[in-house]
Protein backbone atom coordinates (compact mmCIF):
# COMPACT_ATOMS: atom_id res chain seq x y z
CA UNK A 1 0.00 0.00 0.00
CA UNK A 2 1.40 3.33 -0.95
CA UNK A 3 2.40 5.90 1.76
CA UNK A 4 -0.57 7.97 0.67
CA UNK A 5 -3.38 5.54 0.55
CA UNK A 6 -2.00 4.78 4.41
CA UNK A 7 -2.25 8.64 5.22
CA UNK A 8 -5.96 8.45 3.89
CA UNK A 9 -6.88 4.76 6.17
CA UNK A 10 -4.78 5.90 8.96
CA UNK A 11 -6.74 9.60 8.77
CA UNK A 12 -10.02 7.86 8.52
CA UNK A 13 -9.36 5.79 11.71
CA UNK A 14 -8.34 8.48 13.72
CA UNK A 15 -11.67 10.17 12.61
CA UNK A 16 -13.73 7.66 13.63
CA UNK A 17 -11.84 6.87 16.57
CA UNK A 18 -11.86 10.93 18.02
CA UNK A 19 -15.77 10.44 16.91
CA UNK A 20 -16.73 7.53 18.73
CA UNK A 21 -14.81 8.64 21.63
CA UNK A 22 -16.78 12.27 21.20
CA UNK A 23 -19.76 10.69 21.01
CA UNK A 24 -19.87 8.58 23.60
CA UNK A 25 -18.07 10.79 25.68
CA UNK A 26 -21.04 13.48 24.79
CA UNK A 27 -23.95 11.19 25.27
CA UNK A 28 -22.60 9.74 28.77
CA UNK A 29 -22.23 13.45 29.84
CA UNK A 30 -25.58 14.68 28.02
CA UNK A 31 -27.23 11.48 29.35
CA UNK A 32 -26.15 12.13 33.36
CA UNK A 33 -26.81 16.18 32.98
CA UNK A 34 -30.11 15.28 31.62
CA UNK A 35 -31.27 13.15 34.11
CA UNK A 36 -29.64 14.52 37.34
CA UNK A 37 -31.76 17.71 36.16
CA UNK A 38 -34.86 15.67 36.04
CA UNK A 39 -34.01 13.96 39.98
CA UNK A 40 -33.78 17.33 41.17
CA UNK A 41 -37.03 18.45 39.29
CA UNK A 42 -38.42 15.71 41.36
CA UNK A 43 -36.52 16.56 44.60
CA UNK A 44 -39.07 20.30 44.05
CA UNK A 45 -42.27 18.30 43.56
CA UNK A 46 -41.79 16.41 46.80
CA UNK A 47 -41.05 18.90 48.70
CA UNK A 48 -44.45 20.19 47.49
CA UNK A 49 -46.29 16.83 47.61
CA UNK A 50 -44.85 17.00 51.23
CA UNK A 51 -46.33 20.46 52.03
CA UNK A 52 -49.81 19.95 50.35
CA UNK A 53 -49.77 16.61 52.57
CA UNK A 54 -49.15 18.77 55.87
CA UNK A 55 -51.82 20.72 55.25
CA UNK A 56 -54.13 18.07 56.02
CA UNK A 57 -53.11 17.90 58.84
CA UNK A 58 -51.23 16.00 61.72
CA UNK A 59 -49.93 13.99 62.61
CA UNK A 60 -49.70 10.79 60.31
CA UNK A 61 -51.59 7.47 62.09
CA UNK A 62 -53.03 4.45 60.70
CA UNK A 63 -56.73 4.55 62.72
CA UNK A 64 -59.70 1.74 61.82
CA UNK A 65 -57.55 0.63 59.43
CA UNK A 66 -56.97 3.65 56.95
CA UNK A 67 -54.17 6.08 56.70
CA UNK A 68 -55.04 9.47 58.49
CA UNK A 69 -53.72 12.58 58.47
CA UNK A 70 -55.09 14.27 61.43
CA UNK A 71 -58.06 13.79 61.40
CA UNK A 72 -58.94 13.72 57.65
CA UNK A 73 -58.79 10.07 55.72
CA UNK A 74 -56.01 9.52 53.19
CA UNK A 75 -57.25 6.79 51.59
CA UNK A 76 -59.56 7.76 48.32
CA UNK A 77 -58.83 11.16 48.32
CA UNK A 78 -57.22 12.65 45.53
CA UNK A 79 -57.05 16.27 46.36
CA UNK A 80 -53.30 16.16 47.10
CA UNK A 81 -52.36 13.95 44.17
CA UNK A 82 -54.07 16.40 41.76
CA UNK A 83 -53.05 19.51 43.51
CA UNK A 84 -49.06 18.03 43.45
CA UNK A 85 -49.71 17.39 39.59
CA UNK A 86 -51.36 20.59 38.69
CA UNK A 87 -48.20 22.56 40.27
CA UNK A 88 -45.18 20.52 39.33
CA UNK A 89 -46.37 18.37 36.51
CA UNK A 90 -45.76 14.14 36.74
CA UNK A 91 -47.69 11.85 38.41
CA UNK A 92 -47.96 11.67 42.31
CA UNK A 93 -49.19 8.65 44.83
CA UNK A 94 -49.78 8.44 48.40
CA UNK A 95 -49.36 4.45 49.78
CA UNK A 96 -50.87 2.84 52.83
CA UNK A 97 -47.99 0.61 53.24
CA UNK A 98 -47.44 -1.44 49.85
CA UNK A 99 -50.84 -0.53 48.55
CA UNK A 100 -51.59 3.16 46.55
CA UNK A 101 -54.37 4.35 48.56
CA UNK A 102 -54.39 7.54 46.51
CA UNK A 103 -52.90 8.14 42.82
CA UNK A 104 -53.40 9.78 39.74
CA UNK A 105 -51.70 6.90 38.17
CA UNK A 106 -54.03 5.47 35.34
CA UNK A 107 -55.23 2.13 34.96
CA UNK A 108 -55.21 1.06 30.65
CA UNK A 109 -59.31 1.11 31.47
CA UNK A 110 -58.96 5.06 32.54
CA UNK A 111 -59.67 4.55 36.04
CA UNK A 112 -56.90 5.32 38.60
CA UNK A 113 -54.62 2.45 39.76
CA UNK A 114 -56.18 2.98 43.27
CA UNK A 115 -55.25 -0.66 45.21
CA UNK A 116 -52.65 -2.04 43.33
CA UNK A 117 -49.52 -2.79 44.95
CA UNK A 118 -45.64 -1.36 44.77
CA UNK A 119 -43.09 -3.82 43.32
CA UNK A 120 -39.64 -4.13 42.31
CA UNK A 121 -36.10 -2.44 43.20
CA UNK A 122 -38.06 0.79 44.97
CA UNK A 123 -40.08 -2.11 47.49
CA UNK A 124 -36.63 -3.78 48.04
CA UNK A 125 -35.42 -0.31 49.20
CA UNK A 126 -37.82 0.55 51.34
CA UNK A 127 -39.26 -2.88 52.85
CA UNK A 128 -36.13 -4.60 53.00
CA UNK A 129 -33.27 -1.58 53.52
CA UNK A 130 -35.81 1.20 54.93
CA UNK A 131 -34.73 3.48 52.29
CA UNK A 132 -35.89 5.97 50.50
CA UNK A 133 -35.93 5.51 46.47
CA UNK A 134 -34.71 7.71 43.80
CA UNK A 135 -34.35 6.58 40.32
CA UNK A 136 -35.75 4.76 37.22
CA UNK A 137 -38.62 2.23 38.39
CA UNK A 138 -40.91 0.25 36.46
CA UNK A 139 -44.71 1.53 37.85
CA UNK A 140 -47.84 -0.89 36.30
CA UNK A 141 -45.86 -1.38 32.99
CA UNK A 142 -44.05 2.51 32.95
CA UNK A 143 -40.61 3.58 33.33
CA UNK A 144 -40.87 5.95 35.71
CA UNK A 145 -38.01 8.74 36.35
CA UNK A 146 -39.58 8.83 40.16
CA UNK A 147 -38.66 9.22 43.95
CA UNK A 148 -40.25 7.71 46.95
CA UNK A 149 -40.36 9.27 50.24
CA UNK A 150 -41.28 7.09 53.84
CA UNK A 151 -44.34 8.00 55.83
CA UNK A 152 -43.72 7.48 59.11
CA UNK A 153 -46.43 8.29 62.51
CA UNK A 154 -44.75 9.85 65.73
CA UNK A 155 -43.54 6.68 67.19
CA UNK A 156 -41.37 5.98 63.73
CA UNK A 157 -43.05 3.29 62.38
CA UNK A 158 -43.73 2.59 58.71
CA UNK A 159 -47.20 3.83 57.39
CA UNK A 160 -46.68 4.28 54.46
CA UNK A 161 -45.12 6.73 51.24
CA UNK A 162 -45.42 9.45 49.11
CA UNK A 163 -44.29 9.12 45.55
CA UNK A 164 -43.52 11.62 42.55
CA UNK A 165 -42.11 10.80 39.18
CA UNK A 166 -42.48 11.53 35.23
CA UNK A 167 -42.75 9.22 32.35
CA UNK A 168 -39.15 8.32 31.33
CA UNK A 169 -40.86 8.60 27.61
CA UNK A 170 -42.07 11.67 28.48
CA UNK A 171 -38.04 13.25 28.46
CA UNK A 172 -36.94 10.44 26.09
CA UNK A 173 -38.13 12.31 23.12
CA UNK A 174 -36.14 15.42 23.89
CA UNK A 175 -32.91 13.67 24.94
CA UNK A 176 -32.76 11.61 22.01
CA UNK A 177 -33.07 15.00 20.00
CA UNK A 178 -30.77 16.88 21.60
CA UNK A 179 -27.99 13.40 21.32
CA UNK A 180 -29.00 13.52 17.84
CA UNK A 181 -27.70 17.12 17.22
CA UNK A 182 -24.68 16.94 19.49
CA UNK A 183 -23.87 13.87 17.83
CA UNK A 184 -24.26 15.39 14.50
CA UNK A 185 -22.38 18.42 15.65
CA UNK A 186 -19.56 16.27 16.54
CA UNK A 187 -19.59 13.87 13.71
CA UNK A 188 -19.25 17.04 11.33
CA UNK A 189 -16.51 18.58 13.56
CA UNK A 190 -14.27 15.37 12.94
CA UNK A 191 -15.00 14.92 9.82
CA UNK A 192 -13.40 18.77 9.24
CA UNK A 193 -10.36 18.34 11.61
CA UNK A 194 -10.00 14.78 10.00
CA UNK A 195 -9.99 16.87 7.14
CA UNK A 196 -7.84 19.40 7.67
CA UNK A 197 -5.47 16.60 9.11
CA UNK A 198 -5.25 14.67 6.44
CA UNK A 199 -4.03 17.58 4.25
CA UNK A 200 -1.42 18.70 6.02
CA UNK A 201 -0.49 14.93 6.36
CA UNK A 202 -0.70 14.49 2.34
CA UNK A 203 1.29 17.53 2.15
CA UNK A 204 4.07 16.62 4.76
CA UNK A 205 4.15 12.91 2.65
CA UNK A 206 4.52 14.17 -0.83
CA UNK A 207 7.55 16.65 0.46
CA UNK A 208 8.94 13.55 2.23
CA UNK A 209 8.11 11.60 -0.92
CA UNK A 210 9.70 14.38 -2.95
CA UNK A 211 12.71 14.93 -0.71
CA UNK A 212 13.60 10.57 -0.59
CA UNK A 213 12.77 10.03 -3.92
CA UNK A 214 15.74 13.00 -4.96
CA UNK A 215 17.63 10.93 -2.61
CA UNK A 216 17.50 8.31 -4.03
CA UNK A 217 18.24 9.56 -7.79
CA UNK A 218 20.92 11.36 -6.35
CA UNK A 219 22.32 8.05 -4.80
CA UNK A 220 21.46 6.02 -7.70
CA UNK A 221 23.23 8.27 -10.44
CA UNK A 222 26.42 9.06 -8.62
CA UNK A 223 29.46 6.65 -9.64
CA UNK A 224 30.36 7.18 -5.82
CA UNK A 225 30.19 4.94 -2.94
CA UNK A 226 27.88 6.95 -0.31
CA UNK A 227 26.61 5.66 3.43
CA UNK A 228 25.87 7.55 6.32
CA UNK A 229 26.67 6.60 9.75
CA UNK A 230 24.74 7.45 13.41
CA UNK A 231 27.13 8.82 16.69
CA UNK A 232 27.23 4.80 16.98
CA UNK A 233 29.23 4.09 13.98
CA UNK A 234 26.48 2.03 12.46
CA UNK A 235 25.59 2.23 9.03
CA UNK A 236 22.22 4.14 8.43
CA UNK A 237 22.08 3.60 4.35
CA UNK A 238 24.36 3.05 1.38
CA UNK A 239 23.42 3.18 -1.78
CA UNK A 240 24.02 0.32 -4.41
CA UNK A 241 27.19 1.80 -5.61
CA UNK A 242 29.20 1.51 -2.54
CA UNK A 243 27.71 -1.60 -1.24
CA UNK A 244 28.69 -3.04 -4.63
CA UNK A 245 32.37 -1.54 -4.25
CA UNK A 246 32.42 -3.27 -0.82
CA UNK A 247 31.32 -6.70 -2.11
CA UNK A 248 27.95 -7.13 -0.54
CA UNK A 249 24.37 -5.45 -0.80
CA UNK A 250 23.19 -2.85 1.37
CA UNK A 251 21.25 -4.87 3.83
CA UNK A 252 24.95 -6.44 4.82
CA UNK A 253 25.63 -3.01 5.88
CA UNK A 254 22.59 -1.27 7.40
CA UNK A 255 22.75 -1.14 11.30
CA UNK A 256 26.41 -2.75 11.22
CA UNK A 257 29.02 -0.97 12.96
CA UNK A 258 30.84 0.32 9.89
CA UNK A 259 34.72 0.55 10.71
CA UNK A 260 35.22 -3.22 11.85
CA UNK A 261 33.46 -3.94 8.18
CA UNK A 262 35.62 -1.88 6.12
CA UNK A 263 38.54 0.16 7.64
CA UNK A 264 39.67 -1.88 10.39
CA UNK A 265 43.24 -2.38 9.07
CA UNK A 266 45.94 -0.29 7.09
CA UNK A 267 48.00 -1.36 4.07
CA UNK A 268 50.35 -3.25 5.78
CA UNK A 269 47.88 -5.08 8.02
CA UNK A 270 48.35 -2.88 11.27
CA UNK A 271 45.28 -2.53 12.95
CA UNK A 272 43.51 0.62 13.11
CA UNK A 273 42.03 1.41 15.98
CA UNK A 274 38.39 2.98 16.05
CA UNK A 275 39.37 5.75 18.48
CA UNK A 276 42.19 6.90 16.82
CA UNK A 277 40.73 6.08 13.07
CA UNK A 278 40.84 9.50 11.73
CA UNK A 279 37.32 8.91 9.53
CA UNK A 280 35.62 7.44 13.17
CA UNK A 281 36.82 11.05 14.28
CA UNK A 282 34.41 12.94 12.00
CA UNK A 283 31.10 11.74 13.62
CA UNK A 284 32.80 11.76 16.99
CA UNK A 285 34.50 15.08 16.93
CA UNK A 286 33.24 16.76 13.99
CA UNK A 287 36.17 16.74 12.21
CA UNK A 288 36.20 16.47 8.63
CA UNK A 289 38.20 14.07 6.64
CA UNK A 290 39.79 13.84 3.22
CA UNK A 291 42.09 11.10 1.94
CA UNK A 292 42.92 10.98 -1.62
CA UNK A 293 44.98 7.24 -1.30
CA UNK A 294 43.31 5.48 1.56
CA UNK A 295 42.73 1.64 1.51
CA UNK A 296 38.97 0.14 2.42
CA UNK A 297 37.86 -3.42 2.47
CA UNK A 298 35.73 -5.34 1.53
CA UNK A 299 33.54 -8.13 2.83
CA UNK A 300 35.61 -11.22 1.81
CA UNK A 301 38.92 -9.44 2.97
CA UNK A 302 40.31 -8.11 -0.23
CA UNK A 303 41.06 -4.36 -0.29
CA UNK A 304 41.19 -1.77 -2.74
CA UNK A 305 42.79 1.65 -2.93
CA UNK A 306 39.96 4.03 -2.11
CA UNK A 307 39.47 7.94 -2.02
CA UNK A 308 37.17 8.68 1.19
CA UNK A 309 36.09 12.77 1.81
CA UNK A 310 33.99 12.74 4.83
CA UNK A 311 31.83 15.34 6.65
CA UNK A 312 29.63 15.29 9.77
CA UNK A 313 25.91 15.98 9.84
CA UNK A 314 25.11 19.24 12.93
CA UNK A 315 21.47 19.12 14.35
CA UNK A 316 20.51 21.16 16.69
CA UNK A 317 24.33 22.19 17.17
CA UNK A 318 24.91 18.61 17.56
CA UNK A 319 26.57 16.41 15.89
CA UNK A 320 24.10 13.54 14.85
CA UNK A 321 26.25 11.27 12.40
CA UNK A 322 28.49 11.78 9.36
CA UNK A 323 28.21 11.11 5.42
CA UNK A 324 30.98 9.07 3.49
CA UNK A 325 31.69 9.43 -0.12
CA UNK A 326 34.15 7.58 -1.39
CA UNK A 327 35.85 5.61 -4.50
CA UNK A 328 37.64 2.71 -5.98
CA UNK A 329 40.87 3.92 -7.48
CA UNK A 330 42.13 1.31 -8.26
CA UNK A 331 42.29 1.92 -11.91
CA UNK A 332 43.06 5.41 -11.36
CA UNK A 333 45.93 4.59 -9.28
CA UNK A 334 47.03 1.58 -12.36
CA UNK A 335 46.31 4.40 -15.40
CA UNK A 336 48.85 6.62 -13.42
CA UNK A 337 51.50 3.65 -13.46
CA UNK A 338 50.90 3.19 -16.58
CA UNK A 339 51.47 6.47 -17.57
CA UNK A 340 54.34 7.21 -15.25
CA UNK A 341 55.99 4.01 -16.53
CA UNK A 342 55.34 5.29 -20.58
CA UNK A 343 56.87 8.52 -19.53
CA UNK A 344 59.90 7.42 -17.70
CA UNK A 345 60.69 4.59 -21.34
CA UNK A 346 59.84 8.12 -23.34
CA UNK A 347 62.36 10.24 -20.94
CA UNK A 348 64.94 6.80 -21.17
CA UNK A 349 64.63 7.16 -25.43
CA UNK A 350 65.05 10.60 -25.72
CA UNK A 351 67.86 10.43 -23.40
CA UNK A 352 69.66 7.68 -25.59
CA UNK A 353 68.76 9.54 -28.67
CA UNK A 354 70.72 12.61 -26.99
CA UNK A 355 73.57 10.44 -26.43
CA UNK A 356 73.65 8.66 -29.80
CA UNK A 357 75.68 11.44 -31.28
CA UNK A 358 78.36 11.57 -28.41
CA UNK A 359 78.41 7.64 -28.36
CA UNK A 360 79.83 7.85 -31.83
CA UNK A 361 82.64 10.25 -31.00
CA UNK A 362 83.73 8.17 -28.01
CA UNK A 363 83.75 5.03 -29.83
CA UNK A 364 85.80 6.87 -33.23
CA UNK A 365 88.12 8.23 -30.44
CA UNK A 366 88.53 5.27 -28.77
CA UNK A 367 89.89 3.16 -32.31
CA UNK A 368 91.98 6.01 -32.74
CA UNK A 369 93.86 5.56 -29.61
CA UNK A 370 93.24 1.57 -29.44
CA UNK A 371 93.69 0.57 -33.10
CA UNK A 372 92.87 -3.01 -32.51
CA UNK A 373 89.38 -1.16 -30.65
Amino acid sequence: MKIYNRVALYTGLLVAIMSACVIAAAYHEISRTFYDHIQQQQEISMRVAQEQLERLGKPLHIADGKLMAGNRVLNGDQVVVDRVTSLVGGIATIFQGDTRIATNIRLPDGSRAVGTKLTGPAREAIFDRGENFRGEANTLGEPYLTNYTLLRDEQGTLVGMLQVGVLKKAYSGALNTILVRSFIIAFIGMLLIGFLVHEALSKLVRELQTVAEGRKVLLRSTFSGVFGVDVAGRCSFINHVGAKFLGGAQEDFIGKEIHSLIHHNAWDGLQIDASHCPLCQVFQSGNTYHNEDDVLWRLDKTSFSAEIQSFPLIKENKISGAIVAFSDITDRKQIARDIEAKNEEQRARKLRLRLQPFRAVAATALRRVIPSA
